[in-house]
């Protein structure tokens, strides 16, 4: 016992060192992000501020002022007959929302000697599905060049994630252009004059800014990844899935998808961005809810209100990929907008109960909840389109998945935590258990020392009592059985599950296995049950209480029980019965072992009584009545042959002897034993016993 002791202490010192490792890997890694984070951080500042704009900056011009805007529902004018249109003026650049038609717009320009020459012309929304440029020409007329999401790459002028387009303005006059915007996506936009030079030192700070934003993404979602992989926490498998949903819906929304990966698939660059935009909302849904511990419990509301906004996302992705209605976008867009209050309420909630996950996560989004309402409105054209409100959601995005990573970094080591403390607990339940198991069995082998020799004091008395007797042994060879099956059965699954234990332990085990074998041994030559069929035994008739009956054969059944629900019921009118009490107690004892022995484990197992008057003649039944597999026609007619054993019982330890002694029990005191197995309701075995004892023979 000592040495099992030490041994045990060494097991649990070593896994304490292997905890404590993986636990220093854990924080050098989540010291390694926010590291990398801090550095992330300025950069992205420091680039962001040194993006050239403004209005004073010579070398570029925003066209804020001098729209006008007319709105073709019909979609099918041109250029030739814009007279059918009213132009109407707008006060700031187009911020016109979500417009079911082609919107058409005019600005004009004054020629400034300055700024006269070749000059880019950007239309700063990505995902315009298709744009026109109408620029006057020398010679009177227009030309017309066409670039957008739905067409491919090639085709534009300048390879950029916005619309640009390539504009030669005169010294002197005025310059006229029309700009026709046509799609499902909001059309909501600052126009941008360039210099060449400047648009391309401001493409590349953009780009690093970007860069920044997609190099945050790509550590989350890889270094939370490697987390779930080590530590199999769903919370953060569930980050790494929406970091990856953000990480797509952003590349793809913002148009680097179709500028840099798909752009010669512009229809597959669409589909993969509305599918991506969409199903970020259920992806933010079931983070939030697994974060804080609402997809654990029994509440079912949390896991219907994921699966309808799922459903509702995969329904809007069809109906926008196959009929592409002018509603689909703003009705989502609202949707999206109206998640932010719900989840805004289900985190102040849970917060009020306590959970700190709740708290972590509203600080968290706050600013992103602000962010979206503030996309919501520069969408619908309330607001005007400017640095803030481009740039807030991604600004907030940013904020979020950084403290959400410091979140996840806490619960690792709160889950390391807790895995220590469990195999403190498993070890000392070990030790429990292991001494609990060496009483039981010395308790055990004590019980069969005691049994044989009562067995040896009753070989001599003399024929009546030895005829009485007789059943008293197959009783015991019946009892012993079971509780010599259950310590030879638990030693051998402990040898062969049990691998890694220490070798004075195993040493334990075999020494109970093999005395299991020699005690088994022993019954099958000296009390087999075949010895004392014939003998008829002189019963001795009382009314026996029914409820300590059933109950007696329930005790003896859970010895060889794998967690089988065991349940005795008796109902009004059938308290007491006239029986032989030793022999019907063996007899329900052999059914209800029976039951437990060949259905699978957690079978629930029913032993009832009840009255039963027919006419003159009233019985008590008992039955034992389970929910197993039961038994095929054929082979419930030799069940009481004696040695026959099924085709299923073959597998497990028996001799086929026990129902067959069980009917002769019942038959002496004037009862039937019947067996019963109706096809897919498990197998029953029904006792009736008179409800008067027999009259002397």
């Amino acid at each position: 016992m000592l040495v099992m002791q030490e041994n045990d202490r060494t097991l649990f010192s070593e896994q304490n060192v292997a905890s404590r490792r993986n636990a220093q890997a854990v924080r050098k890694a989540r010291i390694g992000q926010a590291l990398l984070f801090l550095l992330l951080l300025p950069i992205s500042l420091l680039l962001s501020a040194c993006v050239p704009g403004g209005a004073d900056d010579s070398r570029q011009q925003a066209l804020d002022t001098g729209w006008s805007v007319a709105i073709d529902r019909s979609r099918a004018l041109t250029i030739t007959k814009l007279d059918d249109l009213r132009f109407e003026s707008l006060p700031g650049p187009p911020a016109l929302g979500y417009v079911d038609g082609a919107v058409w717009l005019r600005h004009t320009l004054r020629a400034d000697p300055a700024r006269a020459g070749e000059r880019l012309l950007e239309l700063q929304l990505p995902g315009i599905d298709e744009a026109t440029l109408f620029w006057p020409q020398a010679g009177g007329g227009f030309s017309a060049r066409t670039a957008g999401d739905r067409h491919p790459m090639s085709a534009r002028d300048v390879r950029h994630r916005n619309v640009v387009f390539r504009v030669d303005l005169p010294p002197q006059g005025e310059v006229t252009f029309y700009l026709r915007v046509a799609g499902t996506h909001n059309q909501t936009f600052s126009v941008v004059l360039w210099e060449p030079a400047a648009f391309l030192e401001a493409a590349l700070g953009e780009h690093l800014l970007w860069g920044a934003l997609f190099a945050l993404h790509v550590v989350l979602v890889l270094s939370n990844l490697w987390l779930f992989q080590a530590t199999r926490d769903t919370p953060t498998g569930l980050f790494a899935l929406y970091a990856t949903v953000s990480f797509g819906a952003i590349l793809l929304v913002e148009g680097f998808g179709h500028a840099h990966v798909l752009n010669g698939w512009p229809t597959l660059n669409h589909s993969l961005l509305v599918a991506f935009w969409m199903m970020s909302v259920p992806a933010t849904y079931l983070f939030v809810f697994g974060f804080i511990e609402l997809l654990d419990g029994s509440r079912r509301w949390p896991r219907r209100v994921v699966v309808a906004v799922a459903g509702a996302a995969a329904l809007s992705v069809l109906i926008d990929l196959t009929l592409s209605p002018p509603w689909i976008r703003p009705a989502f867009s609202a949707l999206q907008a109206l998640s932010a209050p719900v989840l805004a309420g289900v985190l102040v909630w849970r917060s009020l109960q306590g959970v700190a996950a709740a708290r972590l996560l509203l600080v968290a989004m706050t600013p992103t909840f602000a962010a979206v309402a503030l996309k919501l409105l520069r969408n619908l054209g309330v607001l005007e389109p400017n640095l803030w409100t481009d740039s807030a959601y991604f600004f907030g995005l940013a904020f979020y998945l950084l403290v959400l990573n410091f979140g996840i970094s806490r619960r690792v080591e709160a889950l390391r935590r807790s895995k220590d403390r469990a195999q403190a607990r498993a070890l000392s339940l070990s030790r429990r258990t292991e001494r609990e198991l060496e009483l039981r069995v010395a308790q055990r082998t004590e019980q069969v020392a005691s049994a044989m020799r009562r067995v040896r004091d009753t070989l001599e008395l003399e024929r009546r009592v030895l005829a009485e007797q007789r059943v008293l042994f197959g009783t015991i060879s019946h009892e012993l059985r079971t509780p010599v099956a259950v310590i030879y059965a638990t030693a051998q699954n402990l040898l062969l599950q049990e691998p890694a234990v220490p070798e004075p332990v195993r040493a334990r085990y075999r020494k109970i296995h093999d005395a299991c074998q020699r005690l088994s041994q022993l019954l099958n030559e000296n009390l087999r049950e075949d010895r004392f069929m014939s003998v008829a035994a002189i019963t001795r008739f009382e009314q026996a209480p029914t409820l300590e009956l059933l109950e007696d054969a329930v005790a003896m059944a859970r010895l060889g029980s794998d967690h089988h629900a065991l349940q005795a019921m008796v109902d009004s009118g059938a308290e007491r019965t006239w029986c032989d009490p030793v022999l019907t107690r063996l007899a329900l004892s052999v059914l209800a072992e029976n039951a437990v022995k060949y259905t699978p484990p957690g079978t629930a197992v029913r032993l009832t009584a009840r009255f039963d008057r027919a006419g003159a003649r009233e019985e008590t039944v008992l039955e034992v009545a389970d929910d197993g597999p039961g038994v095929s026609a054929d082979e419930l007619a030799k069940l009481f042959e004696p040695g026959y054993r099924g085709e299923t019982a073959r597998a497990t330890e028996g001799s086929g002897l026990g129902l067959a002694l069980a009917r002769r029990l019942v038959e002496l005191q004037g009862g039937t034993l019947t067996l019963g197995s109706p096809p897919g309701q498990g197998f029953a075995g029904t006792i009736r016993l008179p409800g008067a004892p027999p009259l002397p023979v």
